[in-house]
């Protein structure tokens, strides 16, 4: 046997066990029912692998703010890898003026991020292309929406695009990407 035939047949079985650890898909993604928001879960193959959700924390009538939680869950044997969320409120033309703050971030310590407004004004973009250690587990963010008038609901939609790499396949990687969209309730003391 000759020394490129050999190196092609141990090139060749070395390679078949590392066929379906290679590349990057796609996550199928369903929208769940969630009581106190929004919620896609997203599938591979099936099996469920990731969870992300917006939660309406809390409303202060006193001064209109509303609590918003962000979370992502994945499965074990994942990690985050990145994510990135583009918050629209009001989701709907002639709403409210509202601004979007970061009130605190669930793990410590954080990584770096990106947070400020996009091309839009009501667009509020949160950006963290690399998650580090704290992708393990579950990542949840607290946002602050506060509105200057409050209609009878404010409409929020959320984009949400995150990567996750597979600890178990070799060089795996996998993508979600949709929207979240829910409705924050009316302040009690609004005026139209």
């Amino acid at each position: 046997m000759n020394r490129r035939h050999l190196l092609a047949t141990v090139a060749g079985a070395s390679a078949l066990p590392l066929a379906g650890c290679l590349g990057s898909n796609d996550l199928d993604w369903k929208r769940l029912p969630n009581e106190d928001g929004a919620a896609l879960t997203f599938f591979d193959n099936g099996e469920r692998t990731a969870t992300v959700s917006a939660t309406e924390r809390h409303f202060d009538p006193e001064n209109g703010r509303f609590g918003l939680w962000l979370n992502i869950w994945h499965r074990e044997g994942t990690h985050l890898d990145s994510f990135r969320y583009e918050i629209l409120a009001p989701s709907t033309p002639n709403g409210p003026r509202v601004v979007v703050s970061l009130d605190r971030p669930e793990a410590s310590p954080w990584p770096e991020m990106t947070f400020g407004r996009g091309a839009q004004a009501e667009r509020t973009i949160i950006d963290v292309p690399e998650v580090g250690p704290v992708g393990r587990g579950s990542l949840g963010i607290e946002l602050r929406l506060q509105a200057d008038r409050m209609p009878e609901a404010l409409p929020v939609r959320i984009r949400t695009q995150f990567s996750l790499s597979h600890e178990n396949r070799l060089f795996k990687t996998s993508t979600g990407e949709g929207f979240l969209e829910l409705e924050l309730p009316r302040n009690p003391n609004a005026q139209s």
